[in-house]
């Protein structure tokens, strides 16, 4: 398990197989240590402890055919996460969190700072399997490119028309969509960049942790149809690309019919 955040009030966790984050446990604290109650995963089926709602934890599950997001809102702490997966292959969560920076001070793990790249972790962790074959620096680049452009046409802003934060984003996200791909070895990891570029897109404008939760909320369910078709398109457009590539479960090189049928049965 990688520790995301600790602090007096959250205690976040993620388990981390072959660079993919696969399971969540959140347990919420009083602010003097002591537990209130649970939030957690298990074969990507969120739940939640029923009496969370009486020490105000407030959490909305919404489940679609193309996925599933939980919103986790500790206001006492004004703390907000946003753990979402698709039903896409290779199968993840992405995770998105919101604290003040008076509860980031005396956070530890590896969101306690402004910027949170948890998979970077992995670098030292030696009990991660070797990535499923070689992928270049440039070849991640372009994957991750494909399905960034792919995303951001769809958004219909310019980059002059977007936040300076969105665009900042943008940058960051591209770098540690590289590395997922790298430490995956897998060209399909790269949509997580993009489910990162959903959740900023959806709550460009919001200023407290309220809106953030609203305007997620509100356009996640129509946000997930384009996100899945995206996924699929962009991977069959770097398949094209780079056909000698491996795609999927099955190691052996893969031609574009064989991938045209993964992405119809998903």
């Amino acid at each position: 398990m990688f520790k995301l955040v600790h602090n007096r009030y959250v205690d976040f966790d993620v388990k981390v197989i072959a660079g993919y984050g696969v399971d969540v446990t959140v347990n919420f604290l009083d602010g003097a240590g002591t537990s209130l109650c649970l939030a957690n995963t298990s074969n990507f089926n969120f739940y939640v402890q029923p009496h969370c709602s009486m020490y105000n934890i407030i959490a909305t599950l919404i489940k679609t055919s193309d996925g599933e997001t939980l919103t986790l809102k500790h206001p006492e702490a004004n703390f907000l996460a946003i753990v979402i997966h698709t039903n896409a292959s290779p199968r993840q969560y992405t995770i998105e969190m919101f604290q003040p920076r008076s509860l980031m001070v005396g956070s530890v793990g590896q969101c306690s700072k402004a910027d949170c790249f948890p998979t970077h972790s992995l670098r030292n962790e030696p009990a991660q399997p070797a990535p499923r074959q070689t992928i270049t620096k440039e070849q991640a680049r372009d994957f991750c490119e494909v399905y960034s452009i792919n995303y951001l046409n769809t958004i219909h802003r310019s980059p002059v028309q977007r936040s300076a934060y969105f665009n900042s984003t943008i940058r960051q996200t591209l770098e540690e969509c590289m590395y997922d791909v790298r430490i995956t070895g897998e060209p399909a990891a790269a949509a997580k960049g993009i489910e990162i570029l959903m959740i900023q897109d959806l709550i460009e404008g919001a200023t407290n942790i309220d809106e953030i939760e609203s305007h997620f909320n509100a356009g996640v369910m129509r946000s997930f149809k384009w996100l899945n078709k995206i996924s699929f398109e962009s991977l069959l457009g770097v398949h094209r690309r780079y056909p000698k590539i491996a795609y999927g479960e099955n190691q052996s090189q893969t031609d574009e019919h064989q991938v045209q049928r993964r992405l119809a049965v998903m």
